[in-house]
């Protein structure tokens, strides 16, 4: 038995002895903001449902100080419209930028690696012109610098984004949606954007890219997560209005594909894979508190 198909079978068995935890979700809708380990947040006023999903968690103060450096990793690494969902909602990346100026940030960097051309993935996602308007900066990634990765899977090393190295929070905004790669892209995927080779992961699509994108989170985790399921892409588009706010990369993850993405997260070897690191987060978010808040 290869070594992953033996942590889908341990974590499977997991599943079944819980009397299927996915199922039971742990909801409360007016907890006390700190408390809540998830903000799962409805709504179409944008702005607002960003300002009240921080809050549920917390706030942004527990995540941003004032002169900190804010690193924001989206996806804007196609060039589409916001309609087609392949990027992230431009509107949630501007409102996020906004309230971490608001909280003292000196500086909010927007960072991605493309795959097409950058001017126009900046252009056409509006991820540019939400960003600026709040007082940030949206560029397409070119500093990298090598990080050694130990208690992995595959990678050794890795070519890692140096403004997400160096900054002082780093945030993940990644949409969610059915991908050909890796049959979804989350938090999880969406880290390949942090590096400079993201070529050689597709190119190891049929063999070991699970294992790689597992192993990204020992380079540097997100302080803070929002999954942006304002729009989710599935077969088509599908407009859902919501956003998901924690920090468990791995639970989030394996909630949205639960709930929007009509997935299984222990299908998802690379969700499997990170869950069993046991550094980074833990896909039980039937364990976390959930609280639900409509704007």
């Amino acid at each position: 038995m290869k070594r992953r198909e033996f942590i889908k079978a341990g974590i499977t068995a997991m599943v079944a002895a819980q009397l299927n935890p996915f199922e039971s979700i742990r909801s409360i809708a007016h907890a006390d903001p700190v408390a809540a380990d998830i903000a799962r947040v409805k709504g179409r006023d944008i702005v607002n449902m960003v300002q009240r999903g921080l809050d549920a968690i917390g706030g942004i103060g527990s995540f941003v100080k004032p002169g900190q450096t804010v690193a924001i990793k989206p996806n804007f690494s196609w060039g589409r419209n916001p309609e087609e969902a392949y990027n992230t909602n431009p509107y949630v990346v501007g409102a996020l930028v906004g309230i971490c100026k608001q909280a003292g940030a000196k500086e909010v960097n927007v960072i991605d690696n493309t795959c097409n051309t950058a001017s126009i993935c900046l252009h056409k996602s509006g991820i540019q012109r939400e960003v600026e308007a709040a007082g940030g900066k949206a560029f397409n990634i070119t500093s990298f610098r090598p990080v050694s990765i130990n208690g992995g899977y595959k990678l050794k090393q890795v070519d890692f984004s140096t403004h997400a190295l160096d900054a002082d929070v780093l945030i993940s905004v990644p949409i969610a949606k059915q991908w050909m790669a890796t049959n979804v892209s989350v938090g999880l995927k969406g880290w390949m954007g942090l590096i400079q080779d993201r070529a050689s992961f597709h190119a190891n699509r049929q063999g070991n890219i699970h294992e790689m994108i597992a192993d990204l989170m020992l380079v540097r985790k997100p302080d803070l997560t929002i999954i942006d399921a304002i729009r989710v892409l599935t077969n088509k588009p599908e407009e859902t209005n919501t956003l998901y706010f924690g920090t468990d990369p791995i639970a989030l993850d394996a909630l949205v594909m639960k709930e929007l993405l009509r997935t299984n997260p222990v299908d998802i070897p690379h969700v499997t894979l990170a869950h069993s690191l046991r550094k980074i987060g833990s896909m039980n978010y039937q364990a976390k508190t959930i609280v639900d808040v409509v704007v």
